[in-house]
């Protein structure tokens, strides 16, 4: 056998093409061998990009409501949603979901719900997306929630000088927080 780089070396992006319409379970054995060998690339400063982040999508957001842990099977919401290729998401950043619990702790020792506020402030960009596309698609959802982080972490005074891919990484987090919570996309039944 003849090593080919060009036929045997997919990207990340190649990868999710090939796997993106495969059975969830597939996708689910494919992400557990990539995650064993390709570490996520982003810059040392992700973690004061996250919290800063949070900080940005935290401001201005009054809305109270009940938090309360809502328990479900997490495959069960993506299939009960649609959600198609960019169901990757959900698998590849939770495992930085308590990462992000911890920034939210700290933020809560200094009285402020920020967990709660920028998980409200996903689900405004859910509802909004929902009343002003009609016909959309749960990846195209997703895109545009991604859209609406990116654009008012950049118009924040928090953010301005990072990474595109900081930020990237950093939506997506948040975004799989909020789908883990049940802030973005309908329980299933």
């Amino acid at each position: 056998m003849v090593f080919e780089p060009d036929k045997q070396i997919l990207s990340l992006n190649d990868l999710f093409v090939c796997i993106g319409y495969k059975t969830n379970d597939i996708i689910v054995k494919v992400y557990e061998i990539v995650k064993e060998q390709i570490p996520i690339r982003c810059s040392k400063n992700l973690d004061h990009v996250l919290s800063s982040v949070v900080e940005a999508l935290s401001k201005d957001h009054y809305k109270k409501c009940d938090d309360s842990r809502i328990t479900f099977d997490i495959e069960k919401k993506i299939q009960y949603n649609k959600l198609n290729i960019l169901a990757c998401w959900i698998y590849e950043y939770s495992c930085y979901c308590p990462h992000l619990n911890s920034i939210y702790s700290a933020y809560e020792t200094e009285g402020k719900d920020a967990a709660l506020l920028v998980r409200e402030r996903l689900n405004d960009y859910y509802v909004e997306t929902l009343c002003n596309l009609k016909d959309i698609d749960a990846d195209s959802i997703l895109l545009e929630i991604k859209r609406k982080i990116m654009m008012d972490v950049r118009q924040s005074q928090n953010c301005p000088d990072f990474l595109d891919e900081d930020l990237d990484i950093s939506a997506k987090i948040l975004i799989t927080d909020s789908f883990i919570n049940c802030r973005i996309f309908k329980k299933p039944e």
